[in-house]
């Protein structure tokens, strides 16, 4: 066969995939409970759309579908693999969740135990598979001792809403992640303690959410950095609206923040510059491993370059 006629059929076969991957996708309609993975979206306009213009959110591309997939095809896998490194993890019978009170519904896959803090408290174990990115934001914000609330990616900021509505529900002191890199398999364990102020602000979100959903009522959204990654900010928020090309949302705060970060950034950024040429020059040829970096050359056009990585 000729190469025309090979390209034809991987076409063909990678078309067929993502067709059947197409079919799995359904038409977004309201929900009748508040969802645990979104509670910690910190919108109430977004939290009644959820329930009375579910249809509004747009459907997954075939892409996030694909991205979705390797997330659940890990879960049991990864489970099974703490199991075998003698990691008290339990798979629950029944993942479904629900708190009737407040009409909040999720999906609690597993608890551990961790006797260095109990032996028989069963803590909720929330897996996420997350992306380079991702795992990278996840350990910028652990380092540095922020809750992942104060995380830069939307999603990211959800999870705690998620996994501190577990803990509320089954009383209990600490909740885990388990953060796998889906790309080169690393790993990062996080234990977080209750906190029993935002967890109450996620109870009273649900309670308004419930309120506005039995009046009919969708209260008028507000601007906020959160707004730019929002499924509903160009189908019912801002529909129409068109700010140029590049345009975010920011909150005052927000642009605040970065303003003053910015200012403290003007007489490093010299020095960074000279001190990152510096570095680079000396270990330009060289692959190594000094202290908490990995440092490498790397072809780069018709010659190399010199990449810097904190581990």
């Amino acid at each position: 066969m000729t190469t025309p006629d090979l390209k034809r059929i991987e076409n063909e076969l990678t078309q067929q995939l993502n067709s059947h991957v197409e079919k799995g996708i359904r038409n977004n309609i309201s929900r009748g409970h508040n969802n645990a993975s979104d509670i910690g979206f910190d919108c109430d306009t977004y939290q009644a759309l959820c329930r009375l213009r579910g249809e509004l959110k747009p459907k997954p591309s075939v892409a996030l579908k694909k991205i979705f997939r390797v997330g659940t095809e890990w879960e049991r896998p990864n489970i099974r693999w703490l199991q075998d490194a003698q990691i008290q993890v339990r798979e629950t019978s029944d993942k479904r969740f629900e708190w009737k009170k407040y009409n909040i519904v999720g999906y609690m896959e597993a608890d551990i135990v961790i006797p260095q803090i109990s032996e028989r408290t069963k803590f909720p174990l929330e897996h996420k598979t997350v992306s380079p990115n991702g795992m990278r934001e996840i350990q910028k914000c652990k380092a540095r001792g922020l809750p992942l609330t104060q995380a830069s990616q939307p999603w990211v900021k959800k999870y705690p809403g998620q996994l501190m509505t577990y803990e509320l529900f089954k009383e209990a002191d600490f909740g885990v992640w388990f953060f796998f890199e889906k790309t080169s398999g690393d790993f990062l364990w996080w234990l977080a303690p209750l906190d029993y102020d935002y967890a109450d602000s996620l109870i009273r979100r649900a309670e308004r959410c419930n309120e506005n959903v039995a009046k009919g009522h969708v209260p008028p959204p507000v601007q906020k950095d959160l707004c730019n990654k929002c499924d509903f900010a160009q189908t019912y928020c801002f529909v129409g609206r068109d700010y140029g090309p590049g345009f975010v949302f920011m909150s005052h705060e927000e642009a605040e923040r970065r303003l003053r970060r910015r200012e403290e950034l003007k007489g490093v950024h010299a020095e960074y510059e000279r001190l990152d040429k510096s570095l680079k020059d000396h270990f330009r040829g060289q692959n190594v491993v000094v202290g908490d970096f990995k440092i490498a050359t790397v072809p780069h056009g018709n010659g190399s370059k010199v990449t810097i990585e904190k581990l």
